[in-house]
């Protein structure tokens, strides 16, 4: 499975206008662009990709309520994750994060925050 299947998947949720998009075990490593034209999303899964950083351009999916990218090789996680404010999981477990950003705390309706087994120092 390659991005020629993620492709295919974004596809699928951009036509059908579906809530839920998974992407995990995919050997992605980079966030596909087109992600930004899933404005329906409510659930997104990116786990056990090789993804190292996550565009700013995430922060346009305002309906995010689940967004997982546990097990990649995400180094930080940028300050357009604040702007999903109606976000209630967020896992960056089993990455290489050193820093946890202001952002982060700007996430009024999280009720699960997962960071463990990343390298924060600060």
């Amino acid at each position: 499975m390659t991005r020629e299947e993620a492709g295919r998947r974004i596809g699928r949720v951009i036509d059908e206008k579906l809530m839920r998009l998974d992407l995990s075990r995919l050997a992605l490593n980079e966030l596909p662009s087109e992600i930004v034209k899933c404005t329906y999303l409510t659930e997104l899964y990116l786990v056990r990709n090789l993804i190292t950083s996550i565009p700013e351009a995430i922060g346009q999916l305002s309906n995010l309520k689940k967004l997982k990218l546990n097990y990649n090789k995400i180094t930080s996680i940028p300050d357009a994750v604040g702007q999903l404010s109606n976000l209630t999981w967020l896992d960056f477990s089993s990455n290489e994060i050193t820093s946890i950003p202001d952002a982060v705390g700007q996430l009024s309706n999280l009720t699960r925050l997962d960071l463990n087994h990343n390298q924060i120092t600060s």
